[in-house]
């Protein structure tokens, strides 16, 4: 037997609140990494893409080298500092983003 399989899922498209989110990730980055963070423009899939359908400002971020060593035979892997810092940068940025909301 043969198949062909194709995937596909609609693109990210923008929505009101992404900039503000994403400046937040970036203050948070630059402020708790020492240094800004690396955006990368690609190929992949996350929740984004539905999230950001339906209104919700949503940007990608997290730990691992694109392309990278986040694969392998063992699945998807990173340093667990990776993931302590990851961590802290999604407190800190949502610390900003909500105190941002509250202000106006």
């Amino acid at each position: 037997m043969e198949m062909d399989v194709y995937v596909s899922n609609p693109g990210v498209g923008r929505c009101a609140g992404v900039e503000a989110v994403a400046e937040a990730v970036r203050r948070a980055h630059l402020e708790i990494v020492g240094e800004e963070c690396a955006e990368v423009v690609g190929a992949f899939t996350s929740d984004a893409i539905h999230l950001t359908r339906y209104g919700i400002p949503t940007v990608n971020y997290g730990p691992g080298e694109w392309g990278g060593r986040r694969g392998g035979e063992e699945g998807e892997a990173v340093a667990v500092r990776e993931l302590e810092v990851c961590a802290r940068v999604y407190a800190r940025a949502a610390e900003e983003f909500l105190a941002m909301r509250e202000t106006g």
